[in-house]
């Protein structure tokens, strides 16, 4: 019900909201993907960036990290995004052929 500039201005209010509420002081989140929905016009790492400044935030990043730079998607996607030089700890998780 909201227009696109509306539903642009609450992601980071209710995102903020999401983390205020969550116990602890340590917060998980999982599910991103709606960030980066291109109709939001927000930049998910900043959003996940301010969020964290007064809680740690675990993010699951439905993407890569290679050499230095944190990757969504995949060039020629719309939601591709890519972040050079991140201020973050990426701890990387990855199957092996064994599993």
């Amino acid at each position: 019900e909201l227009t696109r500039t509306q539903r642009s201005r609450q992601v980071e209010p209710l995102l903020k909201e999401v983390i205020a509420a969550a116990p602890g002081d340590v917060v998980l989140l999982d599910n991103l993907e709606i960030l980066f929905d291109t109709g939001l016009e927000v930049e998910p790492l900043r959003l996940l960036q301010v969020s964290s400044r007064n809680r740690t935030i675990v993010a699951s990043w439905n993407g890569s990290f290679r050499d230095g730079t944190l990757i969504y998607a995949e060039p020629g996607h719309p939601e591709f995004i890519q972040f050079k030089q991140t201020e973050a700890i990426v701890i990387t998780v990855g199957t092996s052929a064994n599993n």
